[in-house]
């Protein structure tokens, strides 16, 4: 915990402590003016300033529950940070997964066996998506992964935010990561697509797909794409 002193003239001394942040990330002070002999018994007082700040700091979020929170994280530290689409991806699973199970819970009392609890419900709820033999299942074992991911980020940034003690993500078995077997359409799927787009969809969506297809471009690739980067003379596209 950082502290200054600043002396004020005629025996008066201001004491300035830096000491965590608040629910919105800004650093919070504390200060203090006293009357000392010298600026040897102002570093004393300082030093006693200091030790009650720390007596009387537990780490608690103020009542602040995870629904609340998790607002303020998304708006404080996701969206200035990362890129739209993994703000749009945390915020959806914050409200599927996460929130309605642990939502109403305050902050500093999540523990670790609350999020080893929410991954077992998570692993045995039925979701509303099926399988090829068209039965329900629960939430995937990738997907609860990156519920994990979501949850242990929040906890980081409230960890340096000073309103939790540590990270209870840290203290909790991960989740298992497997890998997606990724399939695509062969030759002639892919042929049969292309001809259904060129007789039926809208322009926008014959390019789009197409390219896709026939150029192997990402989603990313397509939408950044400027005239600029096509050359009609020489049949080229520069990705850029």
């Amino acid at each position: 915990m950082a502290g200054n002193i600043i002396d004020m003239g005629n025996g008066k001394y201001r004491f300035r402590v830096s000491n965590s942040f608040d629910t919105n990330g800004k650093r919070k002070y504390y200060n203090k003016t006293v009357r000392c002999s010298s600026m040897r018994e102002a570093e004393k007082e300082l030093a006693k300033f200091i030790t009650s700040i720390d007596g009387s700091c537990t780490y608690s979020a103020n009542k602040l529950t995870l629904n609340e929170f998790s607002k303020q994280w998304l708006e404080t530290y996701v969206k200035p940070n990362l890129s739209p689409t993994t703000y749009q991806s945390y915020n959806e699973k914050l409200n599927m997964h996460i929130l309605p199970y642990l939502g109403g819970k305050r902050l500093d009392k999540i523990k670790p066996l609350d999020i080893d609890n929410l991954y077992n419900f998570l692993s045995t709820k039925l979701t509303n998506r099926k399988d090829e033999s068209g039965n329900f299942n629960p939430l995937s074992p990738t997907s609860i992964h990156r519920v994990h991911e979501i949850l242990s980020s929040l906890f980081n940034n409230a960890a340096r935010w000073d309103l939790v003690p540590y990270n209870p993500c840290t203290k909790v078995i991960k989740p298992k990561y497997r890998r997606t077997k990724m399939t695509c359409y062969d030759e002639e799927t892919s042929k049969r697509l292309i001809n259904t787009l060129l007789e039926k969809a809208p322009i926008k969506y014959k390019c789009f797909i197409i390219l896709a297809i026939l150029g192997g471009f990402r989603r990313g690739e397509i939408v950044g794409l400027h005239w600029s980067d096509i050359d009609f003379k020489n049949h080229k596209i520069t990705v850029n």
